[in-house]
């Protein structure tokens, strides 16, 4: 009865790790709109500078836990990131040799302040040509805990249709054990046991055999 008992509060503190894993400290936010965790954001409205075009993503960071927490940020380049600036703080930081920028804030953010809220910490400046596109992945990590992390990504496409879209990659798989640490992002090669499998906003177990 005893292990019984031990089984079941085994279960519950890892059906709460769960939770708490697939909640993050940290949002990206465009205006009052909660950009998806995994999700992507098109940038298509450009300033004619007639030497130049600049396109700027004003996309910030929320802290949406209910403590204060330190955070750090990391701009990850993809495609034509060099002509991306990622310029946190008011201060531009050059991309290193594996094209990765990282700052950590100093200070804690208190529950509900936003960080980086406006148009100049994350834009494209383009020159001779009226035709762009660039991307980037930028991470919002809490400090102290690294897998406490979400992440977008950041489109600058002269071409697209529309204005800054937001896109959600609901059908990406995340793949946990029952204490709610992630471990995969497919059923791919797991070992026998029991998953939890989350897709398009919605969990579910899974046993392999």
């Amino acid at each position: 009865m005893k292990k019984f008992y031990s089984t079941i509060l085994a279960l519950i503190f890892c059906s709460s790790a769960l939770l708490a894993q697939e909640e993050t400290s940290f949002a990206f936010m465009l205006g009052d709109e909660v950009i998806p965790n995994g999700g992507t954001v098109t940038i298509s409205e450009y300033e004619d500078l007639d030497f130049m075009i600049e396109m700027h993503a004003a996309v910030y960071v929320k802290n949406v836990c209910e403590d204060a927490t330190k955070l750090s940020l990391t701009c990850v380049g993809k495609e034509n990131y060099n002509d991306i600036q990622f310029c946190p703080n008011n201060n531009c930081i050059p991309w290193n040799e594996e094209g990765q920028i990282t700052t950590n804030y100093m200070d804690a953010i208190q529950p509900g302040a936003t960080v980086e809220q406006g148009k100049d910490w994350l834009h494209a400046q383009v020159f001779d040509t009226k035709s762009f596109k660039g991307s980037v992945e930028l991470k919002a990590y809490c400090t102290l805990d690294p897998e406490d992390c979400t992440s977008i990504t950041v489109i600058f496409d002269t071409d697209a249709q529309g204005i800054n879209k937001v896109i959600s990659d609901n059908n990406k798989m995340e793949v946990y054990n029952l204490c709610g640490k992630k471990i995969a992002e497919s059923t791919k090669g797991l070992a026998k046991g029991i998953y939890i499998i989350k897709q398009n906003g919605a969990s579910r177990k899974v046993v392999i055999k």
